[in-house]
């Protein structure tokens, strides 16, 4: 009996021992690594610790080929038998993200979470919904919702707290270079509402996508409009038709 409580507690002291100095901090920089690999995003941070229960990162940046970019200030790594999970907190905003990433793809959540998005126009918003990212071809699908403080340059008035609604979907190109995602919109603000259809067409090696389709507006005061839209997601050209009666 002895000797079998001798072995037992060898083993104990060797698990401990090994849970101690197991190098968790490589392990999770390839698990982070093949986020990276699996999403196209940069993923960048200003420290990282790691443990035996996860890992935690404090100043984390996340870029999207998009031109989409946050930042938060903590950040864990959870591993677990169906892949893995990003959580991020934005603690003075009251913004968070998740986002899991499993053997069929990346979801991805968000609630008031502040972001860049890259495009002049836009600038920084506050973005809540969810994106499923399969690996499998079929694409990206979601809702997401973004609240634009301000919006100057699209129409003969200033659009302040613009609440833009968006239901994505991945769609069919004919180039086999190129990506594209359709994003059916419907738009809230001060004294309008709206809808219309945007395209972003990505192109390997390319940097900002390219845009097009059209918004309708309705404005009061100013009647209806339907707004053309072309360029890229970082310079974006709005084409005003007029306005319809």
């Amino acid at each position: 009996m002895r000797y079998i409580y001798g072995i037992a507690l060898w083993l104990a002291v060797f698990l401990l021992v090994f849970a101690y100095r197991f190098p968790y901090e490589p392990v999770f920089l390839r698990l982070i690594t093949k986020l990276q690999e699996q999403t196209q995003a940069q993923i960048a941070w200003d420290d990282i610790s790691a443990n035996i229960l996860g890992a935690k990162l404090h100043g984390l940046t996340v870029a999207m080929p998009s031109g989409f970019s946050f930042t938060s200030d903590q950040a864990t790594i959870t591993p677990s038998l169906s892949g893995l999970c990003l959580k991020c907190t934005q603690t003075a905003k009251d913004g968070r993200a998740q986002a899991q990433l499993t053997s069929k793809g990346v979801e991805f959540s968000a609630e008031k979470l502040e972001v860049s998005t890259g495009s002049q126009d836009l600038g920084t918003v506050v973005m809540s919904g969810n994106l499923n990212y399969a690996l499998n071809g079929a694409g990206i699908k979601g809702e997401l919702r973004l609240v634009v403080p301000e919006l100057s340059g699209v129409l003969p008035m200033p659009l302040n707290n613009l609440e833009i609604g968006t239901v994505i979907a991945s769609k069919e190109t004919a180039d086999a270079n190129s990506s594209a995602v359709s994003n059916d919109l419907t738009l809230y603000g001060e004294g309008l509402d709206g809808t219309g259809n945007i395209t972003f067409t990505f192109t390997q090696g390319g940097s900002s996508p390219s845009l097009s389709g059209e918004l309708n507006i309705n404005t009061t005061g100013f009647g209806t409009h339907t707004i053309k839209l072309g360029g890229t997601w970082a310079q974006p050209q709005w084409n005003l038709a007029g306005a319809q009666k």
